[in-house]
C-alpha cells in the first residue's frame, strides 16, 4: 500500500479522514485534466524527477482530493497552523508504533508519492508546486534508508486514536508488551520492494512478480536510475546505506533502482469471477477450472476494472470480455482471465528489457539454445503471491514469456514479510546478517529452500504464442478509451 495516503492531526494524533488507497480512482477527473493541460516538455521533466507518469496511482494526486473534499483538512491547511501530518502507511505505522513518535518514511515508499526527486533523494519544490503542496503548511516525513533506526516499539493507545475497540484483551496486551516493548524497529520497505528483497533479487537483471490483488513486476537496474521510454515506472528497490562494497560489490550502499510495472487487477479479477459471476466457490478453484480448457476458445478478457496501468497507462479503459460465442464456457472465461493477467506481465517485461538495452525479441525465440547469455540479462522471473500457487497459472505465464525465461516460484510463501525482516536483520545494530551475500548463504542453507524453487518453462509453440498475443493486443486497443465522453454527434447517429 505504498501510495495510500493518510492525513492526521499532530495535536490529537487522530486521522482526519480514511486512508485513500493506492487503487482508488476518485481522482480520475483531476488526473485527466492534468494529462490534457500539462505540456509534454513539463511532463517529461516531471517524469525525470519522479520516474512516474501522471496517474491516479500516486500519492500526491490523492492529496488534491483530500484537500478539496475534507473540510477539516482544508481548514487546517489554509490556516497555516501546520497541524497536518502527511504520510503513507509506513509513516503512519511507524509514527504510532514507536515510543519516539518517529515521523519518517523509507525511500522505497517515498519514491511512490510523486513528491520525491530520485536524484536528490528528497522532496522537490517543482513537484510540490505541481501538486499544490506548500511544505510550510503541512508536515512531510523525513526520507531515510530502508534499514535504519526508526525507533523503539511501543503499543499505541487505540482509544486515543479514535477507535473504541481493540481486538487485544488486557491479558494479551500485558504479554505482548513484555515481549516487544522497546524492541528496535530497523527495517521498512514498500511491499513490492520488500518482495524483491525477500526473493533475493539483489543483482542487476533480476526480476520478480508478485501476484496479489494486483500484479507487480520489478526489474532490478542496480544503482543506475533508468527512466523508461516504454511505459514502466522508475522506483527505488531498496537502500541499505551501510553495506560494504568489498563484500557486496561497488555501489551496493547506494539506492538500488528498479523498473516497475503494475497491473491494477490480478487476484481481484479471480475474486470478481467468484463473487460476481459465481463461476467458482473459492479462489483456488480457478486453476483447476481453467485447466479443463486447453485454450480460451477465442475469448479474451481485458481485466481493466481500474483502467490499465503499465505499460499502457490508460485510465479510460474498462474491463472487457471479447470473443464470446455459444460455445464459450466458464472454463474459457476463467482461462481468459488468467491469460489477461499473464499477457500484461509479458507486456511489462517486454517494456523493461527494452529500456535496459536488451532486445525484447528474445521473448519470441523458439529454441532454448538460441537464448542470449551473460551477466545482467534476464533469464528468470521470480514469482510469489496468491496466483503463483497455481501450477496452471504459472504454466500459462511461462508459455507467454517464451523459452528464454524460466518462471521460478519461491519456496517462501511470505516473500514480502521476509524482505522486511532482511532489512531489519541487516542493520549493523541488529547483526542477524552482515551482508547480502550472508543473507543468500543463510537462506540457501535453510530447510525450506533446500528443495529449490518450482520452475516452469514454455511448452507453447512460438506460432501459437504470436497468434494469442495479436488477439490480446487487438482486444486492448478496442477496450482503450471506452470511457471517453460520448459527443452529441454520436447521440444523433
Amino acid at each position: 500500500m505504498r501510495e495510500t495516503v493518510i492525513i492526521w492531526s499532530k495535536k490529537t494524533g487522530r486521522p482526519l479522514y480514511n486512508g485513500v488507497v493506492w487503487n482508488d480512482t476518485r481522482t480520475l477527473d483531476h488526473v485527466n485534466h492534468l494529462q490534457a493541460d500539462t505540456p509534454e516538455d513539463i511532463k517529461d521533466d516531471l517524469k525525470k524527477r519522479t520516474g512516474c507518469p501522471i496517474s491516479t496511482y500516486f500519492s500526491a494526486f490523492k492529496w488534491k482530493w483530500l484537500y478539496e473534499n475534507v473540510p477539516a483538512i482544508k481548514a487546517s491547511y489554509d490556516s497555516g497552523d501546520k497541524d497536518l501530518m502527511f504520510g503513507t502507511v509506513d509513516t503512519w505505522l511507524i509514527y504510532n508504533l514507536t515510543r519516539e513518535k518517529s515521523f519518517v518514511t523509507d525511500m522505497s515508499n517515498a519514491s511512490r508519492t510523486y513528491l520525491m526527486n530520485l536524484e536528490t533523494r528528497d522532496y522537490d519544490d517543482v513537484l510540490l508546486n505541481f501538486s499544490n503542496i506548500d511544505k510550510s503548511k503541512i508536515n512531510l516525513p523525513k526520507i531515510v534508508p530502508s534499514s535504519y533506526q526508526f525507533g523503539s516499539f511501543s503499543f499505541p493507545d487505540i482509544k486515543k486514536l479514535g477507535y473504541a475497540h481493540s481486538h487485544v484483551d488486557q491479558d494479551q496486551l500485558v504479554l505482548l508488551k513484555r515481549q516487544f516493548e522497546g524492541v528496535p524497529i530497523t527495517g521498512c520497505l514498500g511491499d513490492q520492494s520488500s518482495s524483491l528483497v525477500g526473493q533475493m533479487a539483489f543483482r542487476r537483471g533480476d526480476a520478480k512478480c508478485t501476484y496479489g490483488t494486483g500484479a507487480f513486476l520489478l526489474y532490478n537496474t542496480g544503482s543506475e536510475k533508468l527512466i523508461s521510454e516504454h511505459g514502466a515506472v522508475t522506483t527505488v528497490g531498496y537502500w541499505f546505506d551501510h553495506l560494504d562494497p568489498k563484500v557486496d560489490g561497488e555501489q551496493c550502499y547506494q539506492p538500488q533502482f528498479c523498473l516497475e510495472g503494475s497491473i491494477a487487477v490480478a487476484g481481484s479479477c479471480i475474486q470478481w469471477l467468484r463473487d460476481n459471476l459465481k463461476l467458482i466457490d473459492k479462489a483456488s478453484d480457478i486453476g483447476p477450472l481453467a485447466a479443463t480448457a486447453k485454450t480460451s476458445g477465442g475469448v479474451v478478457f481485458v481485466p481493466a476494472f481500474s483502467g490499465l496501468f503499465a505499460p499502457y497507462w490508460d485510465s479510460k479503459t474498462t474491463g472487457t470480455i471479447f470473443g464470446l460465442t455459444q460455445y464459450s464456457t466458464a472454463a474459457h472465461i476463467a482461462r481468459a482471465a488468467i491469460e489477461g493477467v499473464c499477457f500484461q506481465v509479458r507486456a511489462i517485461l517486454q517494456a523493461m528489457i527494452s529500456d535496459a538495452g536488451q532486445s525484447s525479441d528474445f521473448l519470441d525465440i523458439d529454441d532454448d539454445n538460441s537464448c542470449p547469455i551473460g551477466g545482467g540479462l534476464l533469464r528468470t522471473l521470480h514469482v510469489d503471491g496468491g496466483m503463483s500457487k497455481s501450477n496452471t497459472v504459472m504454466q500459462i505465464q511461462a508459455d507467454f514469456l517464451g523459452h528464454c525465461v524460466t518462471v521460478a516460484r519461491s519456496p517462501n510463501a511470505e516473500c514480502t514479510a521476509f524482505g522486511a525482516a532482511i532489512a531489519a536483520g541487516i542493520h549493523p545494530d541488529v547483526g542477524v546478517y552482515e551482508s547480502l551475500k550472508d543473507v543468500e548463504k543463510a537462506v540457501s542453507e535453510s530447510e525450506s529452500y533446500k528443495g529449490g524453487a518450482a520452475s516452469f518453462c514454455a511448452t507453447m509453440k512460438n506460432k501459437e504464442r504470436k497468434k494469442a498475443l495479436k488477439l490480446w493486443q487487438r482486444a486492448v486497443e478496442r477496450a482503450m478509451h471506452w470511457l471517453e465522453p460520448v459527443s452529441d454527434d454520436d447521440d444523433e447517429e
